[in-house]
């Protein structure tokens, strides 16, 4: 099989680029999360029931993964 030189390169500068965005991804989204519900929470504390109803569809969506 010959496969051009260019497309090797492509191909791994696009997965080296997906795992670098992955790895990020896997830290912005939980902090974000964090910080959104503080600040939530400082508006109206009663928001917390709300904010359980999400954690656990996150949950149960991720019940797989986990």
């Amino acid at each position: 099989m010959n496969i051009p030189l260019g497309w090797i390169i492509a191909l791994g500068a696009s997965l080296g680029i997906s795992i670098q965005l992955h790895a990020i991804l896997l830290v912005l989204f939980p902090a974000t999360l964090f910080f959104a519900w503080l600040f939530f929470l400082r508006k109206d504390w009663k928001i917390w029931k709300k904010m359980i109803v999400v954690i656990l569809l996150m949950l149960v969506l991720n019940l797989g993964q986990i």
